[in-house]
């Protein structure tokens, strides 16, 4: 290992390392009993945040993440579960489908869910906390096509109980019969990585990758 790889893997444990010294702000006491108040419909700045963004709304912060979805394809209906954790203030969660595969016997955690559509997705309302969602799709004609969220990454699908390795997605939908040749993208991957060392004290070292996929589902190794 050179010299140089040794400063840089210095350099990122001490960002680490005060990154994790930082504390909660100090709050007087006389004012710690209006914390709630001011506070309120800001519980989402406990969330994970995006790097990248001026962490100005509540859309810099990311407080639902999904499991995987698994989907189960038959020849009249699709059942699916899947995890989801809300971190800090409750939130809609996006159910596969949409106004005309509408999802029914919907359960979180086995218990029965009201289903809501938010601008045509099914949706459930969920608290903070880690769930279970389930439910069923019913069609007299299996579609080309299922909408499915595109926040979820990780999916598993099963068509006729035959598992598909790589399921072709769109931004809005997964084909749950073959996609057309024309509808396939070819793989293609584009990294690019930009960095920049601040000579301060302590110094810093910021990396950036930016990383542009298109294709199948896959695993790359960088």
């Amino acid at each position: 290992m050179s010299k140089a790889q040794r400063l840089l893997i210095a350099l990122s444990l001490l960002i680490v390392s005060s990154a994790g010294a930082q504390q909660k702000p100090y709050v007087p006491e006389e004012l710690q009993p209006w914390q709630d108040w001011v506070l309120q419909d800001f519980g989402y700045r406990e969330c994970p945040f995006f790097f990248d963004r001026a962490l100005s709304t509540q859309q810099d912060f990311l407080c639902t993440w999904p499991g995987r979805l698994n989907l189960d394809i038959a020849a009249q209906s699709a059942t699916f579960s899947q995890r989801w954790t809300v971190t800090a203030e409750g939130d809609w969660i996006p159910l596969p489908g949409d106004e005309t595969y509408w999802p029914e016997n919907v359960t979180v955690d086995g218990r029965a869910a009201a289903v809501v559509s938010r601008n045509g997705v099914p949706s459930v309302y969920l608290q903070p906390g880690t769930y279970t969602l389930a439910g069923r799709i019913g069609w007299d004609a299996r579609p080309r096509q299922l909408p499915i969220s595109a926040a979820i990454g990780s999916l598993q699908l099963k068509v006729d109980g035959k598992t598909i390795a790589f399921p072709q997605r769109t931004p809005a939908a997964v084909w749950i019969s073959d996609a057309p040749a024309a509808e396939r993208a070819q793989n293609e991957l584009t990294v690019e990585v930009y960095r920049l060392i601040e000579d301060s004290i302590p110094a810093t070292l910021t990396t950036v990758m930016q990383i542009t996929v298109a294709g199948e589902v896959r695993e790359e190794t960088l």
